[in-house]
């Protein structure tokens, strides 16, 4: 009996214990992005506080770095004008354990970050390289401060907008110029605006409505064959200053960029802004309605050629080269872009996804389901070595987005690669498409370093392009040093 009663005892035990564990509040272990300091780090290094802005505390509350990447977000805050909020994050730092040395470390470093800023806007370019040497050297005194500083004062002229010392030379000699005065100039003519833009941008009320209604007036007497979506528009902001653009309503990349109020895409925009050769011209292939373009032409100041061959997305890109007053730098073409000459027809693969159109007929249904009802868009083809036969030593980057027609347009591309030695970013949505393009492009010494966005994009270097590898150096020994840059041990500074 006694055993009985004990065993008994243990299993009254045993469910008290259990009931006791269920009725205490479950401890909810919060994923976190494990990169995320490591990319805050880097874009303070650079100075990319725009970036740094957009740190947001329900988005870093739950991260074991926390407090680290509250004070980044500070620095963010005080650098772009707005002192309260940079005041709540260190406060918000502090709270989470920041010590006060890295703190006032990290402040120092803003000042001279903002000294090194007046000093370039007054044209004295040695005092602004001191600034921000010093600026980086409080935070990270064991770091290589030539690679940072190169970067460091990259963004930060350009943010001013003014032309960045090349070499030491001219860092001696610097005296500030408004950015980027382009000896290449584009000499096509744009088809006119879709949209009115005195109208678009008056103060008078119901002007811009009547800007859109018209441009949708535009889009339906243009395509009567198809179902002409509401015109919309969105806006978004890049280091103070505003891009517009003109879409389809429900379109999923002005979605994305209305959600985050920044361009689509910025990570892959600004690595192949650190990439671009200043003055080069950049070829935005499958331009959609010109996020890439306005970014390259309007953030980085270089002049443009964009392809995009579907006639509604062709009309918006034209509308936002204008709203953006782009005309001068950005050439829009209406071509498709293949190996060889000649004519195709596209139709949408996604159904509200203007940037998902294909030659391939099988990847697409229409809203019914029924392949067979599908608007056919005809489109003439042809190559980059044609359409930049005025241009083949000036090309600095290839950018290609084709919904697989990349390898196509890329074998239509060997003379202006060969002559350029551009950096080439393509999608490559599958597999057996990036063999394919590793495979073309490595034929003449191409290789890649990198990748990015949802839809796999590659980024390819050529061997035989000294300012490639300069770039790829950098780029890996920056990469290679951050890792440990949270490392006390690491970037110990000598007695």
């Amino acid at each position: 009996m006694s055993s009985i009663s004990g065993s008994r005892r243990r299993k009254q035990q045993l469910r008290k214990s259990v009931a006791a564990q269920e009725a205490q509040p479950v401890q909810m272990v919060m994923p976190y992005d494990e990169n995320l300091l490591e990319r805050v780090r880097t874009q303070w290094q650079f100075g990319d506080w725009d970036s740094l802005v957009r740190l947001e505390r329900n988005t870093i509350q739950h991260h074991p770095d926390r407090s680290k990447l509250a004070l980044l977000a500070a620095a963010g805050q005080f650098q772009t004008g707005r002192a309260e909020l940079g005041r709540q994050y260190v406060r918000l730092a502090q709270d989470w354990g920041c010590g006060e040395t890295l703190v006032m470390q990290v402040l120092a470093a803003g000042v001279h970050n903002s000294l090194g800023r007046a000093a370039a806007q007054a044209g004295n370019a040695p005092r602004a390289l001191r600034h921000f040497e010093s600026a980086i050297q409080i935070v990270s005194p064991g770091s290589d401060s030539r690679l940072l500083l190169r970067a460091r004062c990259q963004e930060q002229y350009a943010q001013l907008g003014l032309k960045v010392p090349e070499s030491s030379g001219e860092l001696q000699n610097h005296r500030p110029t408004q950015a980027v005065s382009h000896a290449l100039r584009l000499t096509h003519v744009n088809d006119e605006s879709p949209v009115d833009v005195d109208a678009f941008f008056s103060a008078e009320e119901g002007e811009r409505p009547r800007a859109l209604s018209e441009a949708a007036d535009y889009f339906a007497n243009s395509f009567e064959q198809a179902r002409v979506p509401t015109v919309d528009w969105v806006s978004v902001v890049h280091r103070g200053n505003t891009y517009f653009f003109l879409h389809f309503s429900g379109d999923y990349i002005p979605k994305k960029m209305a959600e985050k109020g920044q361009f689509y895409e910025p990570a892959y925009l600004n690595l192949l802004a650190r990439l671009h050769k200043p003055g080069g011209l950049i070829i935005d292939g499958g331009a959609n309605i010109g996020n890439h373009a306005v970014f390259f032409a309007g953030v980085m100041g270089g002049p443009v050629i964009a392809f995009e061959p579907q006639p509604f997305n062709y009309g918006c890109l034209l509308a936002n080269v204008y709203l953006n007053r782009l005309e001068a730098k950005v050439d829009v073409r209406q071509v498709a872009l293949g190996d060889e000459d000649g004519q195709i027809e596209l139709v949408q693969a996604l159904e509200g996804n203007y940037g998902s159109f294909t030659a391939d007929p099988s990847l697409a249904k229409s809203a019914e389901g029924d392949s067979g009802a599908l608007t056919v868009f005809p489109v003439p083809v042809s190559t980059l070595d044609a359409e930049l036969a005025d241009y083949q030593d000036a090309v600095s980057i290839i950018k290609l987005d084709l919904e697989g027609m990349e390898p196509d347009a890329l074998r239509g591309a060997k003379n202006i690669i060969e002559r350029s030695l551009p950096v080439i970013a393509v999608e490559c949505f599958t597999k057996s498409v990036y063999q394919e393009i590793k495979n073309l492009l490595g034929g003449m010494d191409y290789f890649v370093i990198d990748s990015t966005n949802a839809t796999p994009t590659f980024i390819f270097l050529s061997r035989r392009n000294p300012r490639h590898l300069e770039a790829l150096s950098t780029y890996l020994e920056m990469s290679s040093v951050g890792k440990f840059a949270s490392s006390a041990v690491f970037n110990e500074s000598k007695p």
